[in-house]
């Protein structure tokens, strides 16, 4: 957890947008939290914000609540709550209680339990999805019922029961137990009958974590199936990462010397953030089973794929890699600690030089913070057509120690010459350690994703005081797109006016929000494969002598790759647009807003108990 705690404040963000995306950004807050505490490392001001930040999105979550007790994506812009998120809330609630016990009031909880056992249906087993699912992989099957959200409400309710068994009213509670024993028989049966799906990685990883939460002997023999769908990379016969719906490429690195010959070759692409979300829940299985050596090789590749900042490429990835990731920091039984580290580079001259981090060791008490920079300049990569700039590589060492239960938090950085060829880590002495390697580069931008597609048109009126601006998106994707987001980015020296009056026009918009940075977002219930254009309208607020191209993004919220962006200028009017559908003309919706907006570095990340 060494890079999540240094980037703290990256991941500790203020709660903001629909009911979803709230508790998305909410979550990692009460993750940070917990840890640090569970550690005893939290900080006045890191503890300050992240409490902050959960009152916020738990009293943000609260507008999303329906008069049923449920809760969906835009309140009561939808006609009835959704099962998925009424549960999701119910969970992370419920984690919410354990760092700040006087915050969740218990009827939102035991009113939100309530609603989610009426959607229980006997005949099936399985719960049903009345409201919106917007995160698609949730959804077990066409008629939004199935194994996957069945799990995932058992999931939260073994959560409810855990945190707030004693306070909740005496009836919903014998309920609650009830209904968590019929579902554990229900997902039971299915597995044993062979009713499920087993080639489906997602669904037996759920599987295994829920059926784990209630200790059922079945575990076991679902995570052996599990490890069926594993891609795994061994060394000397031993695993030593393990993951589930990733590309085997990821597995493997080209080898030094083909590097050299070829240039600087950037490294695999990253997994779909499902790929992450599935190992997540996979690792949590095996926590579950208190099994910490099998979760290891699954740690070591969920560590892979952390941006330098300890995220994850989106947000319920992100969520749920964090939780796991913080679990098994919690499980796993530190080594004494006596450590040294050291870095060995080659530059592109053929210099080799070699760095060595200060030994940590048992005796440490304060937090450490060195950091050792070397060079930071920019350098053009022979034989390739880009130019790497201001690169950085960081290694980051987590390490425990365990004496008189007391935890340390050490972060330790070295930044190498932006020339350096390959890096090589040494260490000596006893102890734990993660290293990781993290540099930035410039590459040309790829293709954008072909199934989204966006046009954009400018024009204006009142001698050019107001401008507007239309986009209209398509989806080209064979599915369901799910939630789609249209971030539109306002020109220089303008803002968005007025008040929203667009739902009416069109029923896919669901809510229109300001970010802080000043873009309006348009959260929409999906994507479709005809035109759905949105007109915003745009006035000037101060003179700006020479407008600069910006942006309407146009992105499938869950499928962050799924994502088109064009350019547009307020000094380049196309004019009113010509229709290629219905939606277009005098009738067209209008969004408006009553809001005015006027080095390669090395880090050595220390963790132990003294």
């Amino acid at each position: 957890m060494g890079q999540a705690l240094t980037n703290a404040d990256k991941l500790l963000t203020i709660p903001s947008g629909c009911g979803e995306q709230n508790m998305i950004t909410l979550v990692p807050n009460i993750f940070v939290l917990k840890y640090t505490k569970d550690i005893g490392s939290a900080g006045a001001m890191l503890t300050q914000k992240a409490e902050k930040n959960i009152a916020i999105g738990y009293q943000r979550e609260l507008t999303y609540q329906h008069t049923d007790k449920s809760f969906s994506a835009f309140g009561n812009s939808d006609k009835s709550g959704s099962t998925w998120l009424t549960a999701f809330v119910v969970r992370s609630f419920a984690q919410a209680h354990s760092v700040m016990p006087n915050l969740v009031d218990i009827n939102v909880i035991s009113g939100a339990v309530s609603w989610l056992l009426k959607q229980y249906r006997v005949e099936t087993g399985m719960f049903v999805e009345p409201g919106r699912v917007l995160h698609r992989d949730m959804q077990g099957g066409v008629d939004s019922t199935g194994e996957k959200l069945t799990a995932f409400v058992l999931i939260s309710f073994v959560e409810a029961h855990d945190k707030f068994g004693d306070s909740i009213p005496y009836s919903i509670k014998t309920k609650l137990e009830a209904n968590i024993a019929s579902v554990t028989r229900f997902l039971e049966s299915q597995y044993r009958n062979e009713r499920l799906n087993k080639s489906d990685a997602f669904s037996m990883a759920m599987l295994a974590y829920a059926l784990g939460a209630v200790d059922s002997s079945v575990t076991s023999d679902v995570i052996i199936d599990l490890n069926k769908l594993a891609y795994t990379k061994t060394e000397d016969g031993i695993i030593k990462e393990k993951c589930w719906q990733c590309d085997k490429q990821n597995n493997s690195a080209p080898p030094v010397a083909a590097k050299r010959r070829m240039g600087f070759i950037p490294p695999p692409p990253k997994p779909a953030p499902k790929g992450i979300e599935t190992t997540a829940y996979a690792m949590l299985a095996y926590l579950k089973k208190e099994d910490t050596s099998g979760a290891r090789p699954i740690m070591r590749w969920l560590n892979d794929q952390r941006t330098e900042l300890g995220g994850y490429r989106s947000t319920q990835d992100t969520v749920m890699a964090l939780f796991a990731m913080s679990e098994f920091s919690q499980k796993e039984s530190p080594t004494p600690l006596n450590l040294g580290v050291t870095v060995s580079y080659v530059m592109e001259n053929g210099t080799e030089k070699t760095y060595s981090f200060p030994t940590v060791d048992s005796t440490q008490e304060k937090l450490i913070n060195r950091q050792h920079v070397v060079s930071n300049r920019q350098h053009v990569v022979s034989n390739r057509q880009h130019v790497v700039s201001n690169r950085q590589n960081v290694v980051s060492n987590r390490q425990h120690v365990v004496s008189n239960r007391q935890h340390v938090v050490s972060n330790r950085q070295h930044v190498l010459p932006s020339n350096t060829e390959s890096v090589r880590i040494g260490a000596s002495g006893t102890g734990y350690a993660v290293v990781t390697v993290s540099y930035k580069y410039n590459v040309p931008q790829g293709d954008e994703s072909p199934d989204v597609e966006v046009i954009v048109n400018t024009w204006s009126d009142d001698g050019g005081e107001t401008t507007y601006t239309q986009a209209c998106v398509r989806y080209n994707g064979q599915d369901d797109s799910g939630m789609g987001l249209v971030t539109f980015q306002p020109a220089t020296g303008h803002a968005f006016m007025g008040q929203q009056n667009l739902k009416d026009n069109l029923d896919t918009v669901m809510r229109v929000d300001m970010s802080s940075e000043g873009e309006l977002e348009v959260y929409m219930d999906k994507f479709t494969n005809t035109d759905q254009c949105l007109k915003v309208q745009q006035f000037p607020t101060i003179t700006v002598a020479d407008l600069q191209n910006v942006t309407v993004r146009a992105t499938v919220y869950y499928e962050p790759d799924i994502t088109k962006t064009v350019s547009y200028n307020l000094k380049m009017e196309t004019g009113p647009p010509k229709c290629r559908g219905s939606t277009c003309g005098s009738s067209l919706p209008m969004i408006q807003l009553s809001v005015w907006i006027g080095t390669i570095t090395l880090v050595l990340f220390c963790q132990y108990i003294h």
